[in-house]
């Protein structure tokens, strides 16, 4: 049932686009954005290990990069705020379903801290923090 969901959502997604109820504009933002919170998403968890940051940091990014795309129109093209806010409204969705898909795809696959063994009286390390 989930797969023919999916199916339906992708096939009637095509349907919008040649409708024209979502401009080719607007597909381009969501994906630009999409790509770039999933790419800095897995960089950042990569490098800290660390779900928080890495979410903060793909949705910070994407969407700075944004603002500055539609201040960028702004000043090139003269368009405003108004006429930009469709744009923010798709790069903002592509971010976090960028995001969430990705957190939520992969958060069982945190690493776990590693244990060594000191001594013979059983005592455990845990990256300078000592378990009994």
């Amino acid at each position: 049932m989930k797969k023919i969901k999916l199916t339906l959502l992708f096939i009637l997604s095509f349907n919008l686009v040649n409708a024209q109820w979502i401009r080719q504009d607007h597909l381009l933002h969501a994906t630009g954005s999409a790509c770039l919170s999933g790419l800095t998403y897995c960089a950042v968890f990569k490098a800290t290990n660390n779900i928080t940051m890495a979410t903060v940091s793909s949705l910070g990014l994407s969407l700075g990069v944004g603002v500055l795309k539609e201040v960028h129109d702004m000043r090139t093209y003269g368009s405003t705020w108004k006429q930009s806010g469709g744009d923010m409204a798709f790069n903002v969705l592509g971010a976090f379903a960028s995001t969430y898909t990705i957190k939520y795809t992969f958060r069982n696959y945190q690493k776990k801290p590693k244990f060594v063994k000191l001594n013979t009286y059983e005592t455990y390390r845990t990256y300078g923090r000592a378990q009994i």
